[in-house]
């Protein structure tokens, strides 16, 4: 493992030829040098002031690092990295592209403008204004637009380096967007925000919106894997630093899917309210609720492992909370894991888990579902298992809103059977549900009252209101 300093938002750049990895350290005021080949740090340039971008510019040999802390261009020798020249840009210089097919350097800096500078004079030569600070930015495929991130305009900006005019592409909603990432192969610009933790996919060919998934918070920069068709997103929020898969052009035509089979977590409606009804809870134990939805959070992971093996149609893997108004892409198969919980009837104990529902998304705007729990019998002297909580049923969604990146509320209506169990709940019984989902950029809020008839021959009940919120990053 190779170390850095600490405290440090780190950018990266290359030096093929040399096989040499250079890290902007920011909060070492520093420049790492890394040996690829012989895996050690070769040299750390100090002397730096916040540095926040860096590029290696292989037609000139020489390394540009943008200092956020004083506005300068620190431009070093590719060779012994002795410094060549200064460009000062005055405020806030940052994140660092090289536009090869113009031979000149774009940094990012001030309240909104791309310096150009020419590598033989090593000055600034002129500036492409913008609306706002730009934060990461990517020169596309054809090395003709420029995609810039301006969280200060809510906006993608787009640039074209011939003529210089510039176009906005809008975020629906998302803010805070700082990695920026290009996926040339599939011809797309990946853009991820903080809030709502999303990565936002477009088309680098007409700006349209490919696909739009969640990713962790926080992120602070974006790759791409060309070779496994992957997406990599960074930050302190992130359980791991693969997020994302992409699809093969090939496989996926002009759009990127969703994980074929998803595995995450769910949290369960409350229960009908009905003559004897009970209340299942975490806490029965004597354990805290959340350290036993934690549990169930781990059964989740562990599962996702163990589909892995069986599942040749997976994609991807990505663990995500609730049910709400949305339903799974059309030839999507997702399986929620509920969390675990403890039911305390008089002397009778029984454990659930887990809790399994599948979701198979048939028809655009339709998914068919099967749920079902195992219960174990914990009782002293009374060992069993039996399944429970049968049911299957459709749900679709009435009114796209919030959660299909449209506005208003997102509603959506579940409807099906419940099924006998097995060792329990005998009978047969139906179920109506209506959902109600609106996201914001702190968080989602769900509802979900239920109308159900029970299996026994107790009549028609209606639940109490199951409400629901979760914050985003």
């Amino acid at each position: 493992m190779i170390s850095f300093g600490k405290n440090n938002t780190v950018k990266n750049a290359f030096d093929l030829k040399r096989q040499r990895l250079f890290v902007a350290e920011l909060g070492d005021d520093s420049l790492g040098v890394v040996d690829l080949a012989a895996g050690k740090v070769l040299r750390t340039i100090t002397g730096l002031k916040e540095p926040q971008g860096i590029a290696y510019v292989g037609f000139a040999d020489s390394l540009y690092v943008a200092n956020a802390g004083d506005g300068s261009v620190r431009v070093l020798s590719g060779d012994d990295f002795a410094p060549i020249a200064r460009v000062e840009l005055g405020d806030d210089a940052d994140d660092v592209r090289v536009d090869a097919q113009r031979s000149r350097v774009l940094v990012g800096y001030g309240k909104g403008a791309l310096a150009v500078i020419d590598p033989e004079t090593r000055t600034k030569a002129a500036e492409i204004r913008l609306k706002g600070h730009p934060e990461g930015f990517q020169i596309d495929e054809t090395g003709n637009q420029v995609f810039v991130n301006v969280p200060d305009a809510h906006e993608v900006e787009v640039v074209d380096l011939a003529s210089e005019a510039n176009r906005s592409l809008p975020t629906q909603g998302a803010g805070s967007n700082f990695p920026m990432a290009v996926d040339g192969e599939a011809h797309r610009v990946l853009v991820v925000f903080r809030r709502p933790p999303t990565l936002m996919v477009l088309s680098s060919q007409d700006g349209r919106i490919a696909a739009r998934l969640e990713t962790c918070g926080d992120a602070d920069d974006g790759f791409v894997d060309a070779k496994r068709h992957r997406v990599h997103v960074r930050g302190r929020g992130c359980a791991r630093a693969a997020r994302g898969r992409l699809c093969a052009p090939r496989t996926c035509a002009d759009d990127i899917r969703r994980a074929h089979l998803a595995v995450r977590s769910r949290a369960r409606p409350a229960l009908c309210r009905c003559a004897a009804a009970v209340e299942r809870t975490g806490g029965d134990l004597g354990t805290p609720a959340g350290f036993m939805k934690a549990v169930g959070g781990v059964a989740a992971l562990a599962a996702a492992a163990v589909l892995t093996g069986w599942s040749g149609a997976a994609r991807a893997y990505r663990p995500f909370d609730g049910t709400d108004a949305a339903v799974a892409e059309t030839g999507e198969m997702e399986i929620e894991l509920g969390p675990v919980e403890y039911l305390r009837e008089g002397a009778d104990c029984t454990l659930f888990a887990p809790n399994v529902r599948i979701n198979y998304g048939f028809t655009p705007g339709w998914e068919a579902v099967l749920e079902g729990t195992l219960a174990h019998d914990v009782t002293a002297g009374v060992p069993g298992t039996g399944l429970v909580g049968n049911s299957a049923s459709l749900k679709g969604v009435l009114r796209e809103g919030s959660l299909q990146e449209k506005p208003g509320s997102s509603i959506a209506t579940e409807f099906g059977v419940l099924l006998p169990g097995m060792n329990d709940e005998h009978g047969a019984g139906v179920s109506l549900a209506g959902i109600v989902s609106q996201r914001w950029s702190w968080g989602t809020c769900t509802s979900m009252p239920q109308l159900s008839s029970p299996r026994s021959s107790m009549p028609i009940c209606l639940s109490t209101p199951s409400s629901r919120a979760r914050t985003n990053g």
